[in-house]
Parts: structure tokens; C-alpha cells; sequence
């Protein structure tokens, strides 16, 4: 029996270790496309990950930061489960986009209002899945009300599920508690841009873009995030540098060059359109397929 124990331990720990690798690795990554096989290692990985939470958590269930982590996993295995699935991509019209992020600058998107098929099979069990990684942060706050990367983690899982309003108020707590915190004004920058039609929301919005790149300017998301925000109020030229600076940093970061084709299409420079149109494609095979040229003249 003290075999099985041990044995046990050694499970837990290897999963948890595991878990723990996926996360570094991330921090890491460049690539916004994940093959195959890699998603379905990471599926296990963030699943080892989550059984050894459940069993450190039971060991040490006034410790937050494994209530923490647990939420963090369970997002991670809805965004692999997405991405198995394929659907996690661009979506044609900036208007549908829904970003999902991790904090090592790997950028995914989704369609709006179509829930993975397998195995969170409808909207309720989506939700659901959201809300069980709400309530591990809900105690994970309980337990260190300072936690302020728990409050990020909870508005982030609480704007999938639209619920906006609730998830300002905990990017507004995370900035309060540490105002350095850059992620948390990219994450609030992109809800409210949701609201752009408001000037004054939108200005906010801007403002808490160009603070997350005054804080982390070598952060390619945070150009690109406010690259789109000037591509939805028409301004392409001031998108163009933000995207310049996002390939700068990251010169494999497929939808930074898409988006900057469709900047370039906007003034009629189509030759730059199509040769960043053809790059994107090139690093991420799964993009939206690009508009047709043929006939165009090139004279760009």
C-alpha cells in the first residue's frame, strides 16, 4: 500500500511538473498556430496539470495559488480544446474578433458565439466550463484578497461569457492593486473598444492600450491590439506603425502581417497588401483566405 502511495506522489508530481513546463514554455512561444500533435500533448499536459492541482489543493486548501493555477489550467484546456477543434482563428471582419491571449504573447482567435463542438459541446457546457475557473479564482481572492493576477484571470474568463460591466471592475481592481500591471490594462483596453462607438469609451480604450506599451514595450500583442483599434476608426496609416512595431518584435506573428495588409489595402497599396497577405499565409496556413488580386495593376 505505501508502494501505491508513492507511486501516487510521483504521478502527481510528474503531472504538475508537466503543467508547470507547459506554462514556461508559453511564456516563450512566438508561434500563433499549434500543430496538431502539439495541441493534443498540451491537452494532456494542462489535464496532468489540473489532477494535481485537485490533489495539492486537497492537501493545502488554504493556498491560493493552487486555486489559482486550477482556474488557469481549466482555461488553458477550454482554449486547447478550441484549437483541437479549429475553432480558434481570425475572423474575417474585425468586428467578429474575439482574442483569446496567454501572457507569452501567443494570440488565438475565436468566432464569436460558436461554442467548441468536443467535448464542450454546447453553450451551457462552455459556460459552465467558464464559470467553474471563475469560482477556483472566487476562492483564490478569498483567500488573498491582493491577488491581483486572480483578478485579471477572472475578468478575463468573465468578458468570454460578456459579462463586461463585472469584468471591468476586476481589471479595475488588478490595476489598483498594482499599477504596473500591463496585462491588465491590454485586457481593459480591448473590452472597451468593444464600445467604440463612444468616443469618450473609445479614448479610454486608446489610453489603456498606450499605457500596457508605455509599461511592456516589448510586448508585440499590445501594438497589435491598438493597431486594430485604429483599423476600426479608419485610420491605417497610424495602424501601419503599430503593426511595423509588432513584426519588429516578432517577426513570426502571422495575423500582425494580415491585419497590416488589410491597413495597406485601405490607402491602395496592394502590392504591400498581397506580399503581407502572402506572409501571413505562409506562417499560418489556418488565416482566413486573403481577398483575390488578379487583375489588379500592380503599381504599389
Amino acid at each position: 500500500m505505501k508502494s501505491i502511495g508513492f507511486l501516487k506522489k510521483i504521478f502527481y508530481g510528474f503531472s504538475f511538473l508537466l503543467f508547470f513546463l507547459c506554462n514556461i514554455i508559453d511564456l516563450f512561444a512566438c508561434d500563433e498556430a499549434f500543430s496538431p500533435g502539439t495541441i493534443a500533448f498540451s491537452l494532456r499536459v494542462q489535464h496532468g496539470g489540473i489532477v494535481a492541482l485537485n490533489h495539492t489543493i486537497q492537501s493545502y486548501p488554504e493556498q491560493s495559488t493552487g486555486y489559482y493555477s486550477r482556474g488557469g489550467a481549466k482555461i488553458g484546456l477550454i482554449d486547447y480544446q478550441l484549437a483541437l477543434a479549429g475553432d480558434i482563428q481570425m475572423a474575417a471582419k474585425l468586428d467578429m474578433r474575439f482574442p483569446i491571449y496567454d501572457e507569452g504573447g501567443n494570440t488565438y482567435y475565436m468566432r464569436k458565439g460558436e461554442p467548441p463542438p468536443f467535448p464542450l459541446n454546447n453553450t451551457e457546457n462552455y459556460e459552465n466550463a467558464l464559470r467553474s475557473a471563475i469560482e477556483d479564482f472566487n476562492k483564490a481572492i478569498e483567500i488573498h484578497p491582493y491577488f491581483y493576477q486572480a483578478y485579471r484571470s477572472r475578468g478575463s474568463a468573465k468578458e468570454r461569457l460578456q459579462e463586461y460591466d463585472s469584468a471591468i471592475e476586476d481589471l479595475n481592481t488588478a490595476i489598483a492593486i498594482d499599477d504596473f500591471y500591463s496585462y491588465a490594462y491590454m485586457n481593459r483596453g480591448v473590452i472597451k473598444l468593444l464600445f467604440r462607438d463612444n468616443k469618450a469609451i473609445y479614448d479610454e480604450a486608446m489610453s489603456d492600450l498606450s499605457k500596457a506599451i508605455e509599461l511592456n514595450p516589448d510586448f508585440a500583442p499590445y501594438y497589435y491590439e491598438r493597431g486594430l483599434a485604429y483599423l476600426e476608426v479608419d485610420k491605417p496609416n497610424q495602424a501601419i506603425k503599430d503593426f511595423n512595431s509588432a513584426i519588429r518584435i516578432n517577426p513570426y506573428f502571422a495575423l500582425a502581417y494580415y491585419s497590416r495588409g488589410n491597413a495597406y489595402m485601405a490607402i491602395g497599396k496592394i502590392r504591400k497588401t498581397i506580399m503581407d497577405y502572402e506572409k501571413a499565409n505562409e506562417l499560418n496556413p489556418n488565416l482566413p483566405a486573403s481577398p483575390p488580386f488578379t487583375g489588379y495593376p500592380d503599381f504599389n
